[in-house]
């Protein structure tokens, strides 16, 4: 007789069929979810229900792995969050101060045009992903709009694909004065938004994709906090049957250690790399970035604190840099 399986670690919830994929455009969130995909079993409905998908393009010619409905509606929740028509890439100038407060003062704000323009469509494409679970959506803008769609969620689990921030910008279509600016207010946004809602979360590194060795470690670890979490995977599928989905070919752009980026979006980096070396299968540990009141963000009165986790305000970054500069500590002032 086969013996049962061992019981789950006590911080493996074990109860969840729900894969939201958000963060940064350009930074292989489809090549994360072509392989999320594949984890669930390759079956075009894990991640796209019975609704057609976002269109190729010559952008992303091997696919989005998006429902175009879902896209769709993200469009218009962001433009309602930003009030204004291209609100997905729009963010308040102070955002990177208090991401969790903006995040949930967003959601908050845009509560009644949901309940009038987005709940409906909403719940019509959650409930179609559900006869097609476990499930996959992927949208970047989830990382603006998330808020809006949990209540319809009963135990969701987040991936966050990162790259680096100059390959971003050399890879993106945005105007390049807003591209890294633009790169860490997603990334804190997507964190932000996870935290918010006690998302477990795995962070995908998009240069481990690009070599088999550390791809399939990759892929390893992120079946196990699929597993973890309690999304059922497809066990029969391999890591060596899965690499050949990545493309290194795809990729246009490196980035050097000689590119120059920001202080604060060089720390960010530089935790977003340490996090992702050393999550466990329950995902990150999310940063202790304060929760203000967004009320008083533009008033005079803002403590001396800092939306960065101590371990990353301490970390010295930039060996190429002339001086090795501490993180930035944002003092409000």
């Amino acid at each position: 007789m086969t013996p049962p399986p061992p019981p789950p670690p006590p911080h493996c919830s074990r109860h969840s069929h729900q894969v939201i994929l958000m963060g940064m455009s350009r930074s292989g969130s489809s090549l994360t979810a072509s392989l999320v995909a594949a984890l669930l079993g390759h079956q075009p409905g894990c991640w796209r229900g019975s609704s057609p998908p976002l269109p190729l393009d010559a952008h992303n010619p091997l696919g989005y792995f998006e429902r175009r409905d879902v896209v769709a509606l993200n469009h218009a929740a962001a433009a309602a969050i930003a009030r204004r028509p291209s609100g997905w890439t729009h963010f308040p100038p102070d955002f990177h101060l208090a991401p969790r407060a903006h995040t949930a003062a967003a959601a908050a704000a845009a509560a009644a045009w949901a309940a009038a323009h987005f709940a409906a469509p909403a719940a019509a494409a959650v409930a179609d992903m559900e006869a097609h679970a476990p499930w996959l959506l992927k949208d970047v803008r989830f990382a603006r709009t998330l808020a809006l769609w949990a209540p319809l969620l009963s135990s969701p689990v987040c991936v966050i694909p990162y790259r680096h921030p100059a390959e971003v910008v050399a890879s993106s279509a945005v105007r390049a004065v807003s591209r890294v600016e633009l790169w860490r207010n997603y990334v804190m946004a997507a964190i932000a938004t996870a935290q918010e809602l006690r998302c477990p979360t795995f962070l995908a590194s998009y240069d481990r994709w690009m070599s088999n060795r550390s791809a399939a470690a990759q892929l390893h670890r992120l079946r196990r906090f699929l597993s973890c979490a309690g999304v059922r995977t497809a066990a029969a599928t391999a890591a060596a049957d899965l690499l050949p989905i990545i493309q290194p070919g795809q990729r246009h752009h490196k980035a050097s250690e000689a590119e120059v980026v920001p202080a604060e979006t060089r720390c960010l980096w530089e935790w977003l790399e340490a996090t992702a070396a050393t999550q466990g299968e329950e995902g990150l540990r999310f940063p202790e970035w304060e929760v203000r009141s967004v009320g008083h963000l533009g008033g005079g009165n803002r403590s001396r604190t800092s939306p960065w986790p101590a371990s990353l305000r301490q970390s010295m970054w930039s060996t190429a840099s002339p001086a090795r500069m501490a993180c930035p500590i944002y003092s409000g002032t």
